[in-house]
C-alpha cells in the first residue's frame, strides 16, 4: 500500500475502534446541580448560625437537612460521573499506531488489499497442504465494523479461492473452517485480545498460522476422511451421508 492509501485506511480503523461517541448529558443536568448545591450551601449556613448562637434543640433537625441535601448533591454526581465514564473503555488506538500495525502487515504478508465499501482489509495465503490434502489458496478477510460488537476471531472471514471441501460437506472447506468462520481452538484467546487491543498484524499472522497447521483434536472433518471414508469391502471412498453398514 501507498502511504496515502495507509493514512486512509488508519483513520477508517481508528474510527472503528473509537465507535460511537458516547451519550452527554441531558439537558438541564448541570442546572439541578447548581440548585442541589445551593439547597446545600443554605442548609449547612442555618446549621453553622445555629451553632454559633448555641441552639441546641434545632441542631438535630439542621443536621438531617444538611445531611439529605448532601444526598441530593450526592446523587447528581453520581449521575453525571456514571455519563462521563459511561462506555468504560480504554483510549482506542490513534493514527500513528495503525500506520505501524499497517506497515507490519505489509511487510509480513504482502499480499495486501482493501475493499472501501464493504470495509474490508484482506490478506491472501499461499496454496495450504495439510498432510497431503491440497486446500488451495485462503482469503483472510478482516470485517472492521464488526469490532465494535463482536469479539476476536469473528471478525474475520475465511474464504476458500481454490476450494476443495471435504467430501459431503462443502460448507468445510479446511478441517478448522466451517460456513468461512475459524474455529480458532487454543489460539481463540490470544486472538481475541489481539483484535481488541488493534494489534492487528498479530492477528491476521495468528489466523495464517492456523490455517497452516492441524489439530486432530477439534476439526470439523478430519483430514484421514477429507475424501471420504474407504469402503471396507470395495475400497471406493464415499461422504458421511452415503455411508451405512
Amino acid at each position: 500500500m501507498t502511504f496515502r492509501q495507509r493514512l486512509r485506511l488508519a483513520t477508517r480503523l481508528a474510527a472503528a475502534y473509537a465507535g460511537p461517541p458516547p451519550p452527554g448529558p441531558e439537558p438541564g443536568e448541570e442546572h439541578a446541580l447548581v440548585d442541589r448545591v445551593g439547597e446545600l450551601r443554605f442548609a449547612l449556613r442555618r446549621w453553622s448560625v445555629a451553632h454559633n448562637r448555641g441552639l441546641t434543640l434545632v441542631q438535630p433537625g439542621l443536621r438531617r437537612n444538611s445531611r439529605a441535601a448532601l444526598r441530593d448533591v450526592s446523587r447528581v454526581l453520581d449521575r453525571l460521573r456514571a455519563r462521563v465514564d459511561e462506555d468504560g473503555r480504554d483510549e482506542p488506538p490513534g493514527l500513528a499506531h495503525w500506520l505501524a500495525e499497517l506497515g507490519q502487515l505489509d511487510d509480513e504478508c504482502g499480499d495486501v488489499s482493501v475493499e472501501w465499501k464493504s470495509g474490508t482489509l484482506a490478506v491472501t495465503t499461499d496454496p495450504i497442504t495439510l498432510k497431503d490434502v491440497e486446500l488451495g489458496r485462503f482469503k483472510i478477510t478482516f470485517v472492521w465494523a464488526r469490532v465494535a460488537t463482536i469479539p476476536g476471531v469473528r471478525c474475520f472471514d475465511l474464504v476458500a479461492l481454490d476450494p476443495n471441501p471435504a467430501q459431503g460437506q462443502q460448507a468445510v472447506t479446511h478441517p478448522h473452517v466451517r460456513d468461512e468462520s475459524l474455529c480458532a481452538g487454543d489460539a481463540a484467546r490470544p486472538l481475541e485480545d489481539a483484535v481488541k487491543e488493534g494489534r492487528l498484524a498479530e492477528a491476521f499472522l495468528m489466523v495464517r498460522s492456523v490455517l497452516t497447521s492441524y489439530n486432530p483434536r477439534s476439526p470439523y472433518v478430519p483430514l484421514e476422511e477429507w475424501d471420504g471414508t474407504p469402503c471396507g469391502d470395495c475400497g471406493d471412498s464415499v461422504g458421511p451421508d452415503d455411508r451405512s453398514s
